[in-house]
């Protein structure tokens, strides 16, 4: 609720069941809401990411839906997935990836892409 009430309703913009669907036609009226937070000013910070995980592990440790694999926490699809990235690329399809070397070509750019693999569909 309280990222709702910042978001939404302090910004002006709609909260809750208020904000329409990002794939209309009309505005979705989404707020946002931006914080820094000094942790030494509340506690070390080792403590702090000590806690953190703590608060990660009885969060991870909690009994899954009966279909779920695993818990997921914010964020560590995206991170997980950046790892991957970083490690062994970034997939692309072969249109998108012949239109960009039809357009560094148009633009006298050279075409630098390292193809790791190519996958036949």
């Amino acid at each position: 609720m309280i990222i709702d009430v910042f978001s939404g309703v302090l910004s002006g913009a709609a909260w809750g069941w208020h904000v329409r669907h990002t794939i209309s036609d009309r505005p979705a009226n989404v707020g946002h809401a931006i914080a820094a937070v000094n942790i030494d000013a509340f506690m070390n910070k080792d403590e702090f990411f000590d806690r953190l995980e703590k608060f990660i592990t009885e969060i991870k440790s909690l009994k899954k839906h009966p279909k779920a694999e695993r818990i997921w926490i914010p964020g560590e699809k995206a991170w997980l997935t950046t790892q991957t990235r970083l490690k062994i690329g970034i997939p692309i399809h072969k249109a998108v990836l012949n239109e960009l070397k039809k357009i560094s070509n148009e633009a006298g750019v050279p075409f630098t892409v390292r193809i790791i693999k190519e996958k036949a569909y």
